[in-house]
């Protein structure tokens, strides 16, 4: 799944993403332009939430030249010969606000960021906001990311929670094509 270029206020919920190497792309490119118009961080904004990533391998997303919130996902390994490398892998210019997901066993980074964020000067604003609410594996990978102690941009929303010891349960059961019955 890719989002990119002038596509801005996009929710993704309720997918599953299962035994895929390079899953979901937000902004093609570092210094991102369309129609030859630059575009700045704020020229995306995406929630991911309440999906399960199971078994694939990196971009889990790959974000730049976005703000993203990331809430109540799992990130999840069943075995099945795909290795789960990096979940949310952080590059120039992308503002993540992470809360209430589960990294499970099997992953082997939280996040993961880029040295060209670092080569263009893009490390001072690109930003983490990795929230205590946060369950799992913690473990990080070239760090290019300003992380900061409170989220980088506030969202235009509420959202309720889900208790993350609950998101492995109920996303293998609601999550996908097909399981939620549709009333018209």
């Amino acid at each position: 799944m890719d989002i990119k270029g002038k596509t801005t206020y996009v929710t993704v919920s309720y997918c599953v993403f299962k035994n895929h190497d390079k899953t979901m792309l937000l902004g093609a490119d570092d210094k991102e332009k369309v129609n030859n118009i630059v575009l700045d961080d704020t020229a995306k904004t995406i929630t991911l939430h309440h999906n399960y990533f199971d078994s694939c391998v990196q971009r889990l997303p790959f974000v730049r030249t976005a703000h993203i919130h990331i809430y109540n996902n799992y990130f999840g390994y069943s075995n099945n010969g795909y290795d789960q490398k990096a979940s949310v892998q952080i590059r120039a210019k992308a503002w993540v606000l992470s809360e209430y997901n589960c990294f499970g066993s099997g992953i082997q980074y939280r996040y993961k960021g880029d040295k060209t964020t670092q080569s263009n000067g893009f490390k001072e604003n690109t930003k983490l906001y990795d929230a205590s609410t946060n369950t799992g594996v913690s473990t990080t990978k070239d760090t290019y990311w300003t992380s900061v102690s409170e989220p980088p941009f506030t969202v235009p929303y509420t959202s309720e929670y889900t208790p993350v010891s609950s998101l492995n349960g109920i996303l293998t059961a609601n999550a996908g094509a097909g399981k939620w019955a549709v009333v018209q």
